[in-house]
């Protein structure tokens, strides 16, 4: 009678393990089923939520970029009107610089070769009339004292030449007054001789005091013909200091005044090769030096206005070349990504309620099989 109850109890007993044990297995399935459902939709809810904030993130770069793009053409923009502005400043300035410096260098090399060209002309007219005035005045000077040269000359030679005629008329006539006093003497002697003789010979009827009185009339024809002869050479004197004078002084006095006149010719001479020097030389300067230098500045005006033109055609060109703006591309909107997925955790299988009834009542017929051996009670 005991066996059939303890194997009865030690059935139910094995039964209400099976049937706990089953449950418990079951409920802890369920509830890692549960705790793997829970992580499964957070972790989706997670990853959505991350995919919206990609999604906003990638819409905002987008937006930033669209507006940076938006900025930099704007500020290219910006940048061609500044280039624009500048580039009619330039202009301004170089049209205006272009009329000051051609003006400048037409100023130097225009009106100021007029002026030193007027100036060159005025020196150069000025020089040579100078040099020709120095020169006629010298040359007037020169011949004028040629001529009161040869004007002295001429008064020594004239005085000389009546001084000469002079004396020599005062000797002739002295001379002809002698030889007519000296012929007066003879034929007074002559007459007185036949005087004395006549009367002698009427009164004392001898010719002693005849030879007497011819012999006194000879002696003072004598005396008188001393005196004419003394007079003559007096006279060969005063022409011989004529000569003298002549060959010496007055000799000398005229070499002087020719030498003189000789010294003022060759000072003639030299003025005017001087002068025909001096304007040679004024003229070769104006030909070779002179004329040559205003071609000279003409041509550097051309250079100088060519290179102005030159740098304004320059700041033309830049001013007018146009802005290059760069080349944006839009940013290509973004691409929205996989949208998340809920993926459901695998099950966990837990025991079934025929299970856990089957594994129930084989645990209650083994445990009721080891109830009815006695042998096990007290293992």
């Amino acid at each position: 009678m005991a066996f059939p109850v303890a194997a009865v109890v030690g059935g139910i007993l094995g039964i209400g393990q099976s049937i706990l044990g089953g449950a418990s297995q079951k409920a802890a399935a369920d509830a890692q089923n549960a705790e793997q459902e829970r992580i499964a939709k957070a972790q989706y809810k997670r990853s959505l939520q991350e995919y919206q904030i990609q999604k906003q993130r990638d819409m905002t770069q987008w937006y930033w970029d669209r507006a940076r793009i938006e900025q930099l053409r704007f500020n290219e923009k910006q940048t061609a009107l500044d280039q624009a502005t500048y580039g009619a400043k330039l202009i301004s300035s170089a049209t205006e610089n272009l009329a000051i410096n051609s003006q400048a260098l037409y100023d130097k090399f225009v009106t100021e070769e007029r002026l030193r060209a007027t100036q060159v002309g005025m020196d150069y007219q000025y020089t040579t009339s100078k040099l020709a005035a120095d020169s006629t005045e010298a040359v007037r000077q020169y011949m004028q004292n040629i001529n009161q040269t040869a004007l002295q000359s001429n008064a020594t030679v004239a005085k000389l030449t009546t001084d000469t005629q002079e004396l020599l008329a005062s000797l002739a006539l002295e001379e002809q007054r002698d030889y007519l006093g000296w012929q007066l003497n003879v034929l007074s002697a002559a007459a007185k001789d036949s005087e004395v003789k006549a009367v002698a010979s009427a009164r004392q009827g001898g010719s002693n005091t005849s030879r007497k009185l011819a012999v006194q009339a000879a002696q003072q024809l004598g005396r008188t013909w001393a005196e004419l002869d003394q007079r003559a050479t007096s006279r060969d004197v005063k022409l011989g200091l004529l000569n003298s004078t002549m060959k010496n002084d007055v000799s000398r006095q005229l070499s002087q005044y020719a030498l003189t006149m000789q010294d003022e010719t060759e000072k003639i001479k030299y003025t005017n090769a001087r002068y025909i020097s001096d304007y040679g030389l004024a003229k070769s300067q104006m030909q070779s030096l002179t004329i040559p230098s205003f071609q000279l500045a003409e041509k550097q005006y051309g250079r100088e206005l060519k290179s102005l033109q030159l740098q304004t055609r320059q700041a033309f060109d830049e001013a007018t070349t146009k802005y290059r703006e760069q080349t944006f591309f839009d940013p290509l909107k973004p691409v929205a990504g996989l949208r998340p997925k809920y993926i459901a955790p695998t099950a966990i299988a837990g025991p079934s309620a025929g299970s856990v009834i089957g594994n129930a009542i084989l645990s209650g017929v083994s445990t009721a099989a080891t109830f009815s051996d006695p042998k096990t009670w007290f293992k």
